[in-house]
């Protein structure tokens, strides 16, 4: 996928392949560097304990051009006119294993790093195992949807004939990935783990109330009423599918934390984008170019914060 996503040019935030080899009947792949991945990245810094502010504004840039980034995956439509690929058909993909393991951060690449990007680096997005890149008349669905549990959109488990669309099974990972990073600049690690917690101590709970089955794939089953443990939808013993109750109770309180609850303040259209990536519908999700630019905007306007986001 990333030799095919190569011919489209260089994007900031995806990873680049820098040399591929085979030695004996093994394959090869040779990757820049990078100092951690984003899961790592909670654990080691606090962001209250430094400039909260410059941290959040500069992590609103990175998901800019990791929005960016999954457009250009998604809609493979702005370089069609290039000369190089002049008749081929409009080219289309899916990600479909988004996760804070698979967003690497780099203090050093061969861009020049500038701005906040010099002080904190820039995070890639990278692990495209699972991903693929099809003709537009093709379609981007897929039958064969296999990404984190944790990350898993709803439709993942859905038993029909119809072609699951791998688009916004993306958009919902991003979703559920800009939920964890407000509450990490929030809260800190310490936060993020206890939602974690939250999900799974409801998970158990319900499941000893017999209102939900276990899953042991991941996905739920529209034919037989499943969650994930730490996933962020529920299916209840009537099949409803649902976002789950701590993950609803946890975009409210930040709403809450929020120190200026203008529509317009970044981090309310921010839990207001989170909100419509995890629309159970996928039909309802904003596409990947609404996305970067609505994250564009947000991060604009977080540029122009003179005081801290959130009330403490």
């Amino acid at each position: 996928m990333l030799l095919q996503l190569a011919q489209f040019g260089n994007r900031r935030h995806l990873i680049r392949l820098l040399a591929a080899f085979q030695h004996g009947e093994k394959y090869y792949l040779i990757f820049p560097f990078a100092k951690c991945d984003l899961k790592e990245y909670f654990r080691r810094i606090d962001p209250r304990r430094q400039d909260r502010s410059k941290h959040i504004v500069w992590m609103l840039g990175q998901l800019h051009g990791l929005a960016n980034g999954l457009k250009h995956i998604h809609e493979h439509t702005d370089d069609t006119l290039h000369p190089d690929t002049l008749g081929r058909a409009p080219k289309t993909g899916y990600h479909h294993d988004l996760k804070p393991e698979n967003l690497l951060l780099f203090d050093e690449l061969q861009d020049t790093l500038e701005g906040l990007e010099a002080e904190y680096g820039r995070i890639l997005m990278s692990d495209f195992g699972l991903g693929k890149v099809r003709d537009q008349i093709d379609g981007s669905g897929t039958k064969s949807i296999q990404g984190s549990p944790v990350y898993a959109a709803p439709e993942a488990g859905v038993k029909n004939q119809e072609r699951r669309q791998a688009r916004p099974y993306d958009i919902w990972s991003f979703g559920c990935i800009m939920l964890e990073i407000i509450v990490w600049l929030k809260e800190g690690s310490s936060g993020l783990e206890e939602f974690a917690d939250r999900r799974l101590r409801n998970f158990f709970l319900l499941l000893e109330r017999r209102l939900l089955m276990p899953s042991r794939s991941g996905p739920i089953d529209y034919q037989a009423p499943q969650v994930t443990t730490e996933g962020y939808y529920c299916c209840d013993e009537e099949g409803d599918i649902k976002l789950r109750g701590e993950v609803v109770d946890q975009v409210k309180l930040l709403g809450k934390q929020v120190r200026d609850q203008g529509e317009n303040n970044p981090m309310i259209m921010l839990l207001n984008l989170v909100v419509d990536c995890l629309e159970i519908d996928p039909k309802k999700r904003p596409k990947a170019p609404e996305l970067a630019e609505r994250l564009q905007l947000i991060y604009e306007r977080g540029g122009k914060m003179t005081e801290d986001f959130f009330t403490d």
